[in-house]
């Protein structure tokens, strides 16, 4: 019987993640080694593995056996369909032809792929992390930085005005005017980096996850079920479902996770978020354009003081 990448929806990487505290010492140097080059090792012949892991080719083949699979062909052909669905763009999921549908029949399929796409998000996402990230989260005392790639930046926006609602210190860092690189020169270890990353993931958010994990920060990442690269450093990770009949990934899972998130918060961060709530609503009651954000213009009291400079003119004329 071959498991592989359709145990409970698991991809490899995420099997052996799951599995790391059931093999033994030598598996755990096999799966350690393919977690570190990954895919590229688990690619590589037996021979090759279980020498860049310093073990017998039989315990490599154990290795895949306990992971569901046959044998090391079993094994490998399910890593190269993993890696050809990770890399596989919109234009390749196209349909290949127009098809004509009513839009009620549009919208039945859209609900029902995403109805499908939050079952298998909260199956896959243990409550223990979410209760971890929203701890780390609620503490005031370490600031909160949010950061996303080409798409996923929609997401760590909308985390981000969220959590300036309710508490202080937190930052949304983008590519503009300076690269993400840039601010590495602020992040501390009293920093918790959030980070969404999904598939074809983005090279400077990578390379900001792993220069702040050298820095001491802590980093939550928000990512899909093939699992980003910045794993390997992170505290906590949690995974978002993606795909749907579309030729483009879905963010749905990604923002209900968000929203579990936030309203673990409002029951952790209590009585001082919903006065700081309160506070912003003050704000907001002179601004006449009802911005939605920490950087609102009072553009009330600017009227203000140009009606009373024209009434002063009027005055003299």
């Amino acid at each position: 019987m071959v498991l592989g990448d359709d145990f409970h929806g698991r991809t490899i990487r995420q099997q052996v993640h799951h599995r790391l505290g059931e093999l033994t010492p030598a598996e755990r140097r096999v799966a350690r080694v393919l977690l570190t080059a990954y895919p590229i090792a688990g690619l590589e012949t037996v021979a090759e593995l279980a020498d860049r892991a310093g073990v017998s080719w039989p315990t490599v083949t154990r290795f895949v056996t306990s992971l569901g699979f046959d044998g090391y062909r079993a094994f490998q052909r399910a890593l190269h369909r993993e890696v050809q669905q990770q890399l596989s763009s919109p234009s390749v999921r196209y349909p290949s032809e127009a098809r004509q549908s009513s839009t009620d029949n549009v919208q039945r399929a859209v609900l029902e792929e995403l109805s499908q796409v939050l079952r298998e998000t909260f199956i896959s996402t243990p409550a223990t992390e979410l209760d971890a990230i929203a701890d780390l989260l609620s503490d005031a005392r370490h600031p909160v930085l949010c950061v996303g790639g080409r798409v996923s930046h929609v997401c760590a926006h909308y985390l981000y005005s969220r959590l300036y609602q309710l508490r202080p210190s937190c930052r949304l860092l983008t590519a503009d005017p300076l690269p993400l690189s840039a601010h590495l020169l602020e992040i501390s270890d009293r920093d918790v980096l959030v980070a969404f990353d999904y598939r074809r993931y983005q090279d400077d958010v990578i390379a900001l996850a792993q220069g702040a994990a050298r820095h001491g920060a802590s980093v939550v990442l928000v990512t899909d079920r093939w699992l980003s690269p910045i794993v390997e450093i992170s505290s906590h990770v949690i995974t978002a479902e993606t795909e749907t009949g579309s030729p483009f990934d879905s963010i749905v899972g990604s923002v209900a996770l968000i929203e579990v998130v936030v309203a673990a918060l409002v029951e952790r961060i209590g009585e001082p978020g919903r006065q700081r709530i309160q506070q912003l609503d003050g704000l907001r009651g002179d601004v006449v354009s009802g911005a939605d954000g920490p950087h609102s213009t009072n553009v009330a009291a600017s009227r203000r003081r140009r009606s009373t400079r024209t009434s002063k003119t009027s005055g003299r004329a």
